[in-house]
């Protein structure tokens, strides 16, 4: 553009000094050419030569401008989904597409999908799996959004109700001992009302589980009782049994002055029916959580240290473990 306006402003200064020379004054007056004369007939064809020299070059610079400016794009065309039928399904899955790849496509895609008997059973003889089968006959489920994924789950969170120590951030599960009872004028008591007591006995004078204090344990409570109901007993060691104190007294009259078993325990609940128990500084020795439950009643410490009679005596089963050094 810049070259055609050059020669424009060269031509406009041509014509001016055209101009001039014309209607200069010969021998002192001003006088137009006359007609017929050699020189005007060549000023006029100079004129007119150069007249159409602009007209022709004025076209040009207008095409030249209107070709410097684009036009203005077109606009896009918004991209249109992909419509899938039964034979894009068949030949992804002809293509060795993984099934969760088709589901996911379905889940994206416009569908159009022919569920009459005929091509169902033309889907399952090309040995679409039944998935796929079920999001193209609902594809508004496959479209649903997908659930938010689970939290990690908690790993001293047990799936199992029992009781548990942690060891390495790791939950130990501990099994439980049989309970057998031993009494002590127990029959007689019972007849006459008079005093007996009723001991439970677990075999061998050593736990299997042994632990180190401090100690944490994890209890994950049974449905109907709380962890106010769970009791930390500390078990009087025989040559080939451990015992505690389950009830003294008799059938009219019992007590629970015996508190030689009872070893106090707090909690922190961790998860619903889930609680961590922490136990300071244990001397060694034989211990055992008693669940709640049963008909006697256990002499025993719960999570406040407070005297309870409850116990295990029908399940006869304890949580027993040995404190070393």
């Amino acid at each position: 553009m810049s070259v055609m306006m050059a020669v424009n402003v060269a031509l406009f200064l041509v014509l001016v000094l055209f101009g001039v020379s014309v209607f200069t004054p010969q021998r002192g007056a001003f006088r137009l050419p006359r007609k017929g004369t050699h020189s005007g007939k060549a000023r006029h064809l100079v004129l007119l030569v150069l007249i159409g020299l602009a007209a022709c070059a004025t076209p040009s610079v207008a095409q030249e401008t209107s070709q410097a400016v684009p036009p203005p794009a077109a606009p896009r065309a918004e991209a249109t989904l992909t419509v899938l039928t039964n034979a894009e399904i068949l030949e992804m899955v002809k293509a060795g597409f993984a099934e969760e790849t088709i589901l996911k496509a379905i889940q994206l895609s416009e569908t159009r999908f022919d569920t009459s008997v005929a091509a169902l059973l033309e889907i399952k003889n090309s040995r679409v799996s039944e998935k796929v089968m079920q999001a193209m006959l609902n594809p508004k489920a496959a479209k649903a959004e997908e659930k938010p994924a689970a939290p990690a789950k908690n790993p001293l969170v047990p799936d199992d109700v029992g009781i548990y120590y942690i060891k390495n951030e790791a939950l130990v599960e501990m099994r439980p001992e049989l309970v057998g009872w031993r009494s002590g004028g127990v029959a007689k008591s019972l007849l006459l009302g008079t005093k007996g007591h009723i001991n439970g006995a677990l075999k061998g004078p050593q736990s299997r589980n042994v632990v180190a204090t401090p100690v944490e344990f994890v209890i994950r409570c049974l449905e109907q009782f709380e962890i106010e109901e769970y009791q930390l007993l500390r078990l009087d060691v025989k040559k080939d049994r451990r015992e505690f104190r389950a009830l003294t007294g008799g059938y009219i009259h019992s007590s629970s002055g015996l508190d030689k078993n009872a070893v106090e325990f707090t909690f922190v609940k961790i998860a619903p029916r889930v609680y961590r128990v922490k136990l300071g500084i244990l001397a060694q020795g034989e211990y055992g959580f008693l669940p709640p439950g049963g008909s006697f009643g256990a002499i025993g410490g719960g999570a406040s240290g407070a005297m309870i009679m409850q116990g295990a005596a029908s399940a006869g089963k304890i949580y027993s473990f040995r404190v070393i050094e």
